[in-house]
């Protein structure tokens, strides 16, 4: 996953990150621009991006057993900012600092988040969930993308990814998203014991807006 030559890595927009609620003591100064949305490696290489394995759904595999997915306030911001898990997986929200943070965005959070008391919410429904900060100071964005297989995975440092599981003999959409870039689709034949290599270039959505979820048809092809 690399970012196409001459394009700069877009910002957060910065209401996630700034408002009139004083910022909590205990958390470190805030730069004058909000922070990157994405990591970019010497190579262009861009972290973090949501890549999925799309295709027929009598052959694509079953949920594996849920797993526990941690997002955690890392300096008073929401980290990590991407995260992919698959239904009925536990998203666990931990707050290491004594400021109650309250996060709005995923069903099923109805207060604050405390060092004592994680949140703790098993997701039952395909989505995709922006998480953030309401009430009290920001706390910056997270994305939940929950699908319903687990042929999925998030990009490293350097932009690599890699999917193992898809069936042998069927043609899959391999699908790259992020709120800010919107998704990215190549389509690969996939055969039995050979590993297939794709090369996403790309950029930020133009003009760049608010990142908002994809359309409701890309929405839907991601989640199924």
């Amino acid at each position: 996953m690399r970012l196409k030559p001459d394009v700069d890595p877009p910002r957060w927009p910065g209401e996630f990150f700034f408002s009139e609620v004083d910022r909590p003591p205990e958390c470190p100064p805030l730069p004058p621009q909000p922070p990157y949305a994405v990591e970019m490696s010497a190579s262009r290489g861009v972290t973090p991006f949501a890549v999925l394995a799309i295709g027929d759904p009598s052959r694509w595999p079953r949920p594996t057993r849920p797993q526990v997915r941690t997002l955690h306030l890392k300096a008073c911001v929401l980290s990590p900012p991407l995260i992919v898990a698959q239904r009925e997986d536990l998203i666990r929200i931990e707050n290491p600092l004594t400021y109650p943070f309250f996060i709005s965005g995923l069903p099923g959070i109805t207060r604050a988040v405390l060092p004592t008391d994680p949140i703790e919410i098993r997701q039952n429904a395909s989505g995709i969930f922006t998480l953030s900060c309401t009430f009290t100071a920001p706390c910056g964005r997270a994305d939940v993308l929950v699908v319903s297989h687990p042929l999925f995975t998030i990009t490293d440092q350097e932009g690599r990814f890699r999917i193992d599981g898809i069936p042998a003999d069927v043609e899959a959409e391999i699908v790259a998203w992020h709120p800010l870039f919107g998704e990215s689709v190549k389509k690969v034949w996939i055969e039995a014991a050979k590993t297939q290599f794709l090369e996403f270039e790309v950029a930020p959505l133009n003009p760049e807006p608010s990142p908002t979820p994809p359309p409701s048809n890309a929405e839907e092809s991601i989640l199924h």
